[in-house]
């Protein structure tokens, strides 16, 4: 999924998107979701210190309840795997431009990793 459908329930106007009347539907497009150079340093890397919302989870009485446990479990994983091997590194990143058709943007078809 490219975009993730939002019911404006109020008339919006400002931020980042055009003006929306009331009860307009609009679509988020996840894959470009933190990405904006003029709202993130270096946007384009990945930073799992970033203490930003992720626009992917939403915003509001609409953010993601779900948001918070896949924030812990990418801190106990991420974690878990920088000590286990701390010089682990991509083998080959040409393979990430090979993306993986799917619902959930940004997967690649494998990811080579060198362990240590």
């Amino acid at each position: 999924m490219s975009a993730s459908p939002t019911l404006a329930w109020q008339k919006s106007e400002g931020g980042f998107c055009p003006a929306l009347p009331e009860w307009a539907t609009a679509g988020k497009p996840l894959l470009s979701a933190n990405r904006d150079e003029r709202r993130y340093d270096r946007a384009d890397q990945l930073d799992i210190h970033r203490n930003e919302t992720s626009l992917a989870f939403g915003h509001g009485i609409l953010y993601c309840l779900g948001a918070q446990l896949g924030a812990m479990e990418a801190e106990i994983v991420l974690g878990a795997l920088t000590r286990r091997f701390p010089d682990a590194r991509l083998i080959d990143k040409a393979g990430l431009r090979r993306r993986q058709p799917a619902m959930i943007p940004n997967s690649y078809v494998d990811l080579p990793v060198y362990l240590g």
